[in-house]
Parts: C-alpha cells; sequence; structure tokens
C-alpha cells in the first residue's frame, strides 16, 4: 500500500492517532510536531514557574508577620490598627498587579 506524501511516519488524513497538538496543520507553515509540543511544554513551564513564585513570595509574607506584629506592638500600634493596615496594604498589592496584568473583575474599570 502507498504512503501519502509527509513526514516520515505521517499517517493519512483522519487516521492520525496523534494529540491535536502534535498534528501539522495542513494549511499553516510547516512546523515540527516536537516545535508544537515544546511550545506547550514551555507555556506550562512558564505557568508553573509563576505559580511556585507566588507561593514562595506567599510563605515569605505568612513567616515574617510575627516579626512584623511584634514590632508594630512594641511601638504602641493597636491590634486593629495593626489589622487595618495589613488589609489596606493586601488591597493595594492586590489592586496594583490586576492594574498591571490589566485584568480586572466583571463591573470595575481600572
Amino acid at each position: 500500500m502507498d504512503r501519502p506524501q509527509g513526514l516520515p511516519g505521517e499517517e493519512a488524513a483522519g487516521q492520525d492517532d496523534s494529540p491535536a497538538i502534535l498534528r501539522r496543520a495542513s494549511n499553516g507553515p510547516a512546523q515540527s510536531p516536537m516545535t508544537l509540543a515544546r511550545s506547550a511544554s514551555s507555556e506550562g513551564e512558564r505557568s508553573r514557574a509563576i505559580g511556585a513564585g507566588l507561593c514562595g513570595l506567599s510563605a515569605a509574607g505568612f513567616a515574617t508577620l510575627s516579626v512584623f506584629g511584634k514590632i508594630a506592638l512594641a511601638s504602641g500600634l493597636t491590634l486593629a490598627g495593626m489589622l487595618s493596615l495589613r488589609f489596606a496594604g493586601a488591597a493595594l498589592v492586590l489592586g496594583l498587579g490586576l492594574w498591571l496584568s490589566g485584568r480586572a473583575p466583571a463591573g470595575v474599570s481600572l
């Protein structure tokens, strides 16, 4: 049986069992399946790196909470004042992050 023209080992259209990301586009520029797979994995790796960085930042903030709390109490700040500053700071950081990323909750314009 004659094989259709294409990449070595490539099956005829409609008979390919590989995932869609590894299939060659019929009307686009010819890219090897490995190039497509690498771009998908690099996007996943970037997402994981950002997530790991955010987890590390969260852990660092939680670890320093008691140190800054003791300093604030020693300087005469009340518990209510300390919590107000903490939540106001968190709101500012969240708002800055949303503004920089260009994302906003529905109905809110930044």
